[in-house]
């Protein structure tokens, strides 16, 4: 009896092994790939990098990557406007109206961009202008987009309104965008940013209880877990100080109605069943290492791949344009396991000429 536990526990320890669910994340390399399976998953090369710069070293000198501009959301929806293929959008989302960007290109793919934490969807125009082979919606989430100068308390210390309801209700405001946008779109592609992933893998996660169809593919850059860690952030960065001491669960409540229980993935990440590719900086001092861990274990789906890099908090698309954009091109134009094959690639020996 006890030979056959020992052979069911070594068969156990070897389907682990095999699938990866023993993989380690590795944050001691400059960039990383991991993925569920053990075969597939190590450094990325330098040579993957210098490819991408050959292909999309246009976005070096790309106009919305300028930094001081991206601080202006009025100046940058000037430069939207002149463009031919943008168009604004307000719509009614259950109980108020929410705007868009809309940028038309002709594509069959649509790619939603959702901004992170406090963040105009002008903030956004760098992903406009590196995808611009897509068509393109820009979100902006309710409570949290630019305001003309506001007396409201709350907006002045966090930079939101008492309608932001902290990823409740911005979870129906994307349901309801796609589902305007969807036809004739042959696949929408999600592209969410800090707060931006953490709606839509919950958006994704919801309608896959009811067998519904919301994207094809997402893609999250620095996802939130919770906002337990973010109570913290919040306090450190915004909140004076001397309110550090404030019942932040007793604010949520009151202000926003909801529990602060309630404001994670850990209910919604099992249901998660699409290709998803993540973006994570290992030196990233708002999202931890444990969280981004808890949500690439917890995730549903065995079609997932991560990218792990030396970039501060959702500064991958900034500092690594290129090869960013390269990333992203892979998994939405092909699959995980052909992106994995394009970050692993090491320079092809070439063999040497026949002397004549």
């Amino acid at each position: 009896m006890k030979t056959i536990r020992n052979i069911f526990f070594i068969q156990g320890c070897l389907f682990f092994m095999a699938y990866g669910y023993l993989n380690p994340v590795r944050y001691d390399y400059d960039s990383f790939v991991l993925t569920p399976y053990r075969q597939m998953t190590g450094q990325v090369t330098g040579y993957c990098k210098q490819k991408a710069k050959k292909t999309y070293g246009e976005l070096e000198q790309a106009k919305f990557f300028n930094e001081a501009m991206l601080k202006n959301p009025a100046q940058v929806l000037q430069a939207w406007k002149k463009d031919p293929s943008h168009t604004e959008i307000t719509y009614r989302s259950n109980d108020l109206y929410i705007d868009y960007s809309l940028f038309k290109r002709n594509s069959s793919t649509l790619l939603i961009v959702g901004p992170g934490f406090t963040n105009s969807k002008e903030k956004m125009a760098p992903f406009v202008e590196m995808f611009s082979n897509y068509d393109v919606a820009v979100l902006n989430f309710r409570g949290q987009h630019y305001n003309q100068p506001s007396f409201n308390p709350l907006y002045a210390c966090l930079g939101i309104n008492s309608v932001d309801k902290l990823g409740a209700c911005q979870v129906e405001d994307v349901i309801n965008v796609i589902t305007q946008l969807r036809p004739p779109y042959k696949q929408i592609i999600g592209l969410g940013i800090c707060f931006g992933g953490f709606v839509f893998i919950k958006a994704q996660s919801m309608l896959a209880k009811q067998n519904k169809k919301l994207f094809d593919k997402i893609i999250v850059d620095g996802c939130w877990f919770s906002m337990d860690t973010m109570r913290s952030q919040l306090q450190e960065a915004s909140l004076p100080s001397m309110l550090s001491f404030i019942d932040f669960s007793w604010y949520v409540k009151k202000l926003f109605g909801l529990d602060e229980q309630d404001l994670n993935l850990r209910h919604y990440l099992n249901d998660f069943r699409i290709p998803i590719l993540f973006f994570y900086g290992k030196y990233d001092k708002v999202v931890s290492r444990a969280e981004f861990e808890q949500i690439w274990q917890g995730i549903g789906s065995r079609d997932k791949i991560a990218i792990i890099t030396s970039n501060p908090h959702v500064q991958n698309h900034m500092q690594e344009r290129a090869w960013y954009k390269m990333s992203c091109e892979a998994f939405i134009q092909h699959n995980s396991t052909y992106l994995y094959k394009q970050l692993v690639q090491k320079q092809p020996m070439h063999s040497k000429g026949k002397k004549k």
